[in-house]
Parts: structure tokens; sequence; C-alpha cells
């Protein structure tokens, strides 16, 4: 068999209902167009499978997958771009600051972009964002706490980038406030990574048994000391699984 020969065997390629059914998904400069529900599950099985280019959450996952196709054509965005931009933390699916951001510039009715303006210094910097909308006279603002004064800060960008997590979070409430149908209950990732209820449960506990090695080395030697401390490990972890 020749060469061409091998390689046109080797493409070949089957027809059948699935493929017959792919023909009818158009695809423009914008992307995939999804016409009915039944394309919508075909591409979301697809989605599913396509590993590295959608987040862990939505691997083999029809289900969140579709909801992510859901939202991304509600707000005009790539579904797999979009993909790659949400997490789920303690259950509930959420986004980077990125997205709740460009929702609100793009879905918003402003005369021009949310703008932030920084006071103050360390612990007491704050971040103000103000938006305008069209057909009213005056500017809308929000300011946040001070730096010092938000607690918790989970996220390790509170402490190497904290103009930009004030910024975010200052955004995200000035639309909470002045226009709450265009987020509904859309959570951000840095709300759900900083809310008290992120260590809630077994695989997300405190450690409770602060400076663990100090107290390991001290008994070294000890043998009815080993002893107690290995029983405080166990009731800690118990203590923890049962939280």
């Amino acid at each position: 068999m020749a060469e061409a020969e091998k390689d046109h065997a080797f493409v070949d390629v089957k027809e059948n209902d699935a493929r017959e059914a792919a023909r009818s998904i158009s695809i423009a400069g914008g992307g995939v167009t999804l016409e009915n529900w039944a394309q919508s599950v075909d591409y979301a099985k697809y989605m599913a499978k396509a590993h590295h280019a959608v987040s862990k959450p939505l691997r083999d996952n029809v289900g969140m997958c579709i909801a992510i196709i859901d939202l991304a054509t509600r707000w005009g965005f790539s579904p797999f771009m979009l993909a790659q931009r949400c997490h789920v933390i303690n259950d509930v699916l959420c986004f980077e600051s990125q997205v709740i951001h460009a929702v609100v510039e793009k879905y918003a009715p402003l005369k021009f972009r949310l703008r932030p303006t920084y006071d103050g210094e360390g612990d007491a910097k704050t971040c103000t964002v103000t938006g305008h909308f069209k057909g009213e006279l005056e500017p809308l603002t929000y300011t946040t706490p001070q730096l010092g004064k938000i607690h918790p800060k989970n996220s390790p960008l509170w402490k190497t980038d904290p103009d930009q997590q004030l910024f975010y979070m200052a955004t995200t409430r000035w639309a909470r406030r002045y226009c709450p149908d265009i987020l509904l209950g859309i959570h951000t990732r840095q709300e759900m990574e900083d809310s008290d209820q992120k260590h809630q449960g077994f695989e997300n506990a405190k450690d409770v048994t602060p400076k663990l090695a100090e107290r390991l080395s001290a008994v070294a030697g000890d043998s009815f000391a080993d002893e107690q401390t290995i029983i405080g490990i166990e009731e800690a972890l118990q203590a923890a699984r049962t939280s």
C-alpha cells in the first residue's frame, strides 16, 4: 500500500449519528454557536474530557460543564475561557475575581470603567471604587475597610499584592450594593477563600497542634512523654475529623 493510502486509512472517519449532529453546530468568529439543549450536552461531554483545558472540578463532570456553558452563554464569554477560571470551595462554584470584574464592566450600564483610588499606607490602606451609571448625575462609590481590619485574609495575595485584592473586594461589593442584578448569587474565589467556613471539615482542618516539631523534640528520650504526645496528637486529629 502506498504511503498516501496508508495515511488515508489511518485518518478514516466513520459516519454516525454523533458526527451528523456535530455538523449542525456552527462555528463563527466568536466561537461555537449552540442552538439547542442536545448540542449543549454534546459540547459539555467533550469539555469534560478536555483535561488541562478546563479546571479540575470540571474534568469528567458533564453537569458542571453544562453550568459553565450556560453562564458563558449568558455572559458572552468563551466556555473554555470561563472553564479555566472557576473553582469549587466548600461545595460552592465560584470564579476568580477577574471574571466578576469582567461581568460588571460588560453588563453594568456604566459611563466609564470602574476606577480605583487608594488612601493610607500599610494596614491603614483602603480602596475606593467609583462607578457612574448612565442617566445619573452623581457617581457611586464603595470604600473597603482598612487593610488591617479585614479578616480573615487567607489568600496569599493579601500579602503579595494587597492593592489588587482591595480592588477586587471593592469591585465585588460595589456591584452587590448598586447593581445586584448583575451578579445575583455568584461568588468570587477570594470571598470563599477568605470565608470563615473555609476551615470547616477534616479536609480543610486547621493545625490544632501548634509547634508540633518543638514538642516532639522536647520530649525526645522520655517514653512517658512520647506516649502522652502521641495521645495528644490522636485526640487533636479526632477533634479535626468531627469539627
